[in-house]
């Protein structure tokens, strides 16, 4: 009995025991996972960003050759 006690009591200090419930899990994840994840967001978030700005410049390209078509058109006419 005290054997067993002594071994739980170290597995517990040493931190072999798994995660009891869900927020313990959590806090037991590896900082270098979610240091990972967050640079994977912030990767993630500049991507779309960037990606809005090209589109935006497209449409604002198609716009001003169509404002450029219809002049040349009204000169046509």
């Amino acid at each position: 009995m005290i054997l067993l006690f002594n071994i739980s009591v170290r597995g517990y200090f040493e931190g072999t025991f798994p995660p009891s419930n869900k927020y313990e899990q959590e806090a037991s994840k590896p900082v270098d996972k979610i240091q990972r994840r967050l640079a994977q967001n912030h990767e993630a978030a500049r991507k779309s960003r960037l990606q809005k700005n090209v589109e935006e410049a497209y449409v604002q390209h198609l716009e001003s050759s169509r404002l450029k078509l219809v002049q040349l058109e009204q000169e046509l006419e």
